[in-house]
């Protein structure tokens, strides 16, 4: 082979070596970016949960004060209620009572 002929074959070789390697060198550095893309990714999801978690949290506990608050309401209804049924109950004795009374003297 002369020197005309390896030229171009030695040409050749060193474009592929040097094709191979930035394509090594830019599949890295896409690889590396990919991997931080996700990585940011991941933590921006994971903050985002984090956050969620403490609102569910903080709404759960908002609603076990509200049943709590709701049960002692309850209970004071019942209790408003029986008072209220004994008062009807002394109101309409009070009631016969005067009804009574001016039937026997209506002038008063």
């Amino acid at each position: 082979m002369t020197y005309e002929q390896i030229i171009p074959w030695l040409i050749s070789i060193v474009s592929i070596a040097v094709a191979i390697h930035f394509g090594s060198i830019s599949r890295k550095r896409a690889d590396r970016d990919d991997i931080t893309e996700g990585a940011t990714t991941t933590a921006t999801l994971m903050i985002k949960l984090d956050a969620i978690a403490n609102d569910v949290k903080e709404i759960k506990a908002d609603n076990k004060k509200m049943q709590s608050d709701l049960s002692e309401f309850r209970e004071r209804l019942a209790t408003n209620e029986a008072s209220i049924k004994s008062f009807h109950k002394r109101l309409d004795t009070v009631e016969g009572y005067m009804n009574i009374k001016y039937e026997h003297h209506p002038e008063a």
